[in-house]
């Protein structure tokens, strides 16, 4: 069974290292290079992604100006200096490059979630790939349906993504992607690895397709330093949504977990496929053996609920 890593990404920021030397500078002084900085979202997401920074450069791309902050102890950031950028893109680069050794870009639709327009979910290389497939034997016979419905396979997973987080890059798209090819002309970067984003740094979120075609989302936590599985994002092959478990409610002879079917595309052809799920698992309650399965009853044209009973 084969086993790739698709990246989706709701905030992006980007580490371009020329050498090991430049890598160290980032910790003091960053560089934010987002579109409409000023909006107060993004404002937040500085404050809270890049709170632990000393001096923060933001170049604003639409406004044409360089905006520098300073972070006080209480984590709050007053703006110290505003510079002319009215000068060449590429310079303005090249000089905060020296000044920092290390750019992070930021776009905006990409920060506030507001658009995902050109960040189509795409294999992260080939190579890539085709290294996480080979080292991904044990997950044979998981698929998405598995990963909603119980936490062994969810374990299994998030510790082959804590085991190869650092193989695991996202590709840039939309006006992040433009200023990647600009950085990869000012710093003669050919080769697109160079270039690239770590998910660690990004609370960036990767998409899990299993070998049935079934896909499940897994995010990276900052703060827990491991991967999590994102609730509810769990799809079969024809992206029909697959419910999470919900809470276990045990009467008499019965185990019951409600489900709710409505709204959900393909929701009747859902409610088959996980009903044969369950009688693969043969889920069983402490006090019936029976094979469970998927009831579903649906009032008028109103919602269509299912409980898994024995």
């Amino acid at each position: 069974m084969k086993f790739r890593s698709i990246m989706s990404v709701s905030f992006l920021a980007l580490a371009v290292s020329a050498t090991p030397q430049a890598h160290a500078l980032a910790t003091s002084t960053p560089v934010m290079i987002c579109n409409n900085c000023g909006n107060p979202v993004i404002q937040q997401r500085l404050r809270d992604e890049f709170g632990t920074y000393s001096t923060q450069y933001v170049l604003d791309l639409d406004r044409g100006f360089i905006r520098r902050f300073a972070r006080h102890a209480d984590r709050t950031w007053s703006e110290i200096a505003v510079e002319d950028a009215e000068r060449n893109y590429f310079n303005i680069l090249m000089e905060l490059y020296s000044k920092t050794g290390t750019l992070f870009l930021t776009d905006y639709q990409m920060m506030t979630g507001a658009s995902f327009t050109g960040l189509q979910s795409q294999p992260i290389s080939k190579s890539t790939a085709e290294r996480m497939a080979t080292t991904s034997s044990d997950f044979d016979g998981i698929s998405a349906w598995d990963v909603a419905n119980s936490g062994a396979p969810r374990e299994k997973v998030v510790a082959h993504l804590n085991a190869t987080q650092d193989s695991l890059w996202v590709r840039l798209a939309g006006n992040a992607q433009m200023a990647v090819g600009s950085l990869r002309m000012l710093f003669g970067v050919d080769n697109p690895a160079d270039v690239r984003l770590g998910v660690r740094e990004l609370a960036a979120q990767v998409h899990v397709t299993f070998g049935d075609g079934s896909t499940s989302k897994f995010a990276w936590d900052p703060y827990a330093k491991t991967f999590a599985y994102v609730p509810k994002s769990s799809r079969d092959s024809d992206s029909n949504i697959i419910p999470d478990t919900a809470d276990e409610v045990t009467g008499g002879n019965n185990s019951i977990r409600q489900y709710d079917f409505s709204g959900t595309p393909g929701g009747v052809n859902n409610a088959v496929r996980f009903n044969q799920r369950v009688m693969l698992w043969n889920v069983s309650s402490p006090a019936a053996s029976a094979p469970a399965v998927l009831v579903c009853t649906q009032v008028d044209s109103g919602p269509r609920y299912c409980r898994l009973q024995q």
